[in-house]
């Protein structure tokens, strides 16, 4: 997931990360804008503030079936995705 905020450097992408059902994921967060994220995802407990210009890791533990939210909190109209376990 990309996160830019002003939408200038593009949409942030992907929309959809697919992941295995069960098994621990690691993702790599890039925040492209020039102000910090939170990478936040609700459903799990999950919080991550990623600085300008910056990557941030975020392990997953295994995870059931199904469509987990993801947001950047500080810019919640353009840095959304969705974490699908199947």
């Amino acid at each position: 997931m990309n996160s830019s905020g002003s939408g200038a450097r593009g949409p942030p992408g992907p929309a959809e990360i697919h992941v295995k059902t069960g098994k621990p994921t690691f993702l790599v967060v890039t925040n492209q804008d020039g102000t910090p994220e939170e990478f936040e995802m609700l459903q799990l407990a999950i919080e991550k503030v990623i600085p300008p210009g910056a990557q941030g890791r975020i392990r997953l533990r295994p995870l059931g079936p199904g469509r987990y939210a993801v947001i950047g909190e500080f810019h919640k109209d353009t840095a959304q995705a969705v974490v699908i376990s199947e």
